[in-house]
């Protein structure tokens, strides 16, 4: 929280209406972005859409795992070979938030 306020300090001296309409945060849907020590209340915040996309097509599609031997075998979708172009603009958005954290 203290570099979030750090950041928007030079909007902190403007007028209430101004700033809580003003300021706009775009995060995950974490829930530690919430209550204490999370964002203020008085921002409007947003949910990033490729955030959004990924936790639904992760629950639609549902990721699977397999073990072979006792090992634990990375995760995959189940249906990969049927949608190349969808899984590799899944692979591409992730790698896209993955560089601007």
């Amino acid at each position: 929280m203290a570099n979030f306020n750090g950041i928007i300090e030079p909007f902190i001296t403007l007028d209430d209406e101004i700033r809580t309409n003003l300021i706009v945060v775009n995060t995950d849907n974490a829930s530690n972005n919430d209550g204490a020590g999370g964002l203020e209340s008085e921002y409007t915040r947003i949910s990033c859409a490729d955030h959004k996309v990924d936790t639904c097509i992760s629950y639609v599609l549902k990721k699977r795992t397999r073990e072979i031997n006792g090992i634990r075998l990375p995760a995959f979708y189940e249906f990969e070979g049927e949608a190349p172009l969808v899984f590799n603009q899944i692979t591409n958005c992730k790698k896209a938030v993955m560089a601007t954290k």
